[in-house]
């Protein structure tokens, strides 16, 4: 079961096609009713090939005629729109910051929107008759406000009440067809729900519609809807931030929760500073699970990290116990330094600092491997895809040439170019081989200009790519100096000296440097790392009533 989850975790949610025809004077019934429900993604319906065909049939047209033409706007959409619009023009007048109230759901029903409707001459009746006095110059906008709410005390709650539950129920309503008698919609819906919608759309129109279940077509794009659990989210819309992933590609979050953090943990490598990050990022938590909301965007957007700073924090720590830092003092026999006892190249524990050319080729390694997983993530997607040549001479290839390269480069040739080109018995079958089977066959799978292209990209990349992995050395080397230079300092100056160290940490270090580093690694995450696989270009499921 355990490997179940796991496995669903890497690929999007394969989500359910709904058509739903219903009488058209039940629609925004029906509506109100998938509003609360918010798990129908609402979908245009011209792009829907049955629901043309049902439409084309139900009015005895042929191919040759725009079925987008025999749309008939629904009467109520009419009234709905006036009325947003009235209310508009109500907040405008009454200077209300609409985007302030929060969103009542309770209020989204029939009776409210009729409460709606008929308060809203009654308030531009009065707005019209005080804002007379205030061009006469009789009063100021305060008093003018005062005098409105002597009729209506909560008049801008009930304005900025009217505005939102209107958006919510317009919305997208221009994604459904309207005929002489039916409403036609079309949406995608999670696995798990469809017996949901079909139970509330048969309950709300008494049996009088139809609900057509099916999976997605070759053709479809639905949207993009991942099971990640919540701890992972920060690290969902770090990719999300980029492009949205399609649904026909792994789901890349779990592998972005490992590698993230490690990269982020060689650069920003301290156990004392990891601490505080981590804190810090235990501490949004808290508060998050609390429900704590900041008007502020600026905090709402850091605590939407708190999860990708403890596990950033964590590697941090783990990084610094490796090479031997706390608080930009070194520890002379680190409790993890082991570790590089067992990497190829490395051989003993280290200093970036002393050492700079051994954290160079760390670096450089750890790219290797990350391009490496990028690569093996593109091979899969383009068996899901069905493009198993393109799998093979694309991405497979690649990958032998990148290995087959990166190790010569790294441990046996090195760049000595005399011997890689008399140690051909080596250099032909991981480097030459490979990139000739990648630029044939690419020229035949895609043609001769784009095969090229592919081979020429490849081959380029490779080495530029691996060579940016370099930004880890950087990162290490000016975080390292910038804490030694720090904590050298403090001892000399006494208490005084401490209280700049304490200073200097928060604001110089864990804010400048912590930015910078989340800066680079990003990048390496979506270039170096993301360039390798990532097909993106998909869409974001976002239901009716998520707003």
């Amino acid at each position: 079961m355990e490997w179940l989850c796991m496995s669903s975790m890497f690929k999007p949610v394969e989500m359910a096609k709904v058509r739903i025809v219903v009488p058209k004077s039940c629609y925004y019934d029906v509506k109100l009713a998938l509003i609360k429900l918010k798990v129908l993604h609402l979908d245009e319906w011209w792009h829907d090939e049955e629901f043309v065909e049902l439409i084309r049939e139900e009015y005895s047209v042929d191919e040759n005629v725009d079925v987008k033409s025999l749309v008939k706007e629904h009467p109520e959409t009419v009234k709905f729109n006036g009325l947003l619009k009235r209310y508009l023009n109500l907040a405008d007048t009454l200077k209300i910051n609409v985007a302030s109230f929060t969103f009542n759901e309770e209020l989204l029903n029939r009776s409210h929107l009729k409460f709606i409707e008929d308060n809203v001459s009654r308030l531009e009746s009065i707005v019209k008759e005080f804002s007379q006095i205030l061009e006469s110059g009789e009063g100021g906008f305060a008093e003018f406000k005062s005098k409105i709410s002597e009729f209506f005390p909560n008049y801008e709650s009930l304005i900025a009440e009217a505005i939102n539950i209107l958006r919510v129920l317009l919305d997208r309503d221009g994604n459904v067809f309207h005929s002489n008698f039916f409403s036609y919609m079309v949406g995608w819906v999670p696995p798990d729900k469809v017996d949901d919608i079909v139970e509330t759309v048969q309950k709300v129109t008494e049996n009088s519609s139809m609900v057509l279940v099916s999976p997605p077509s070759k053709h479809d794009h639905p949207p993009f809807l991942s099971r990640s659990p919540k701890f992972l989210k920060p690290f969902e819309s770090l990719i999300k931030t980029y492009d949205i992933p399609s649904t026909h590609e792994v789901n890349p979050t779990l592998i972005v929760s490992i590698t993230f953090p490690i990269l982020f943990g060689l650069a920003f490598a301290d156990v004392g500073h990891g601490l505080l990050l981590a804190l810090f990022g235990v501490l949004l938590y808290i508060y998050k699970r609390r429900g704590f909301k900041s008007s502020s965007e600026m905090i709402g957007l850091l605590m939407s990290g708190a999860e990708l700073y403890i596990l950033c924090g964590i590697m941090a720590i783990i990084g610094g116990l490796m090479f031997g830092e706390i608080f930009g003092f070194h520890i002379h026999e680190p409790p993890l330094g082991f570790i590089f006892e067992h990497i190829p190249g490395i051989g003993h524990v280290f200093s970036p600092l002393k050492e700079p050319m051994k954290m160079f080729k760390l670096s450089l390694m750890v790219g290797i491997i990350h391009i490496s997983i990028g690569l093996i993530l593109s091979i899969i997607n383009d068996i899901l895809e069905g493009e198993y040549r393109k799998a093979f001479f694309g991405s497979a290839c690649w990958l032998w040439f990148y290995l087959g390269a990166m190790y010569l480069g790294l441990f046996v040739y090195k760049f000595d170019i005399g011997k890689w080109m008399s140690g051909l018995t080596l250099t032909v079958p991981l480097v030459i081989l490979p990139i000739v089977l990648m630029l044939v066959g690419m020229m035949i799978t895609e043609g001769p200009i784009d095969g090229f292209a592919h081979a020429f990209e490849a081959a380029i990349s490779s080495l530029s790519h691996t060579v940016s992995y370099g930004r880890i050395l950087a990162l290490s080397l000016s975080h390292g100096m910038l804490s030694h230079l720090l904590s050298s300092a403090a001892p000399a100056l006494g208490m005084l000296g401490y209280i700049v160290l304490a200073i200097g940490t928060i604001f110089l270090v864990m804010a400048l440097e912590g930015l910078v580093s989340f800066t680079h690694v990003l990048r390496l995450t979506w270039v170096e790392f993301g360039f390798k696989y990532f097909r993106g270009g998909g869409r974001e499921y976002k239901p009716l009533g998520i707003h």
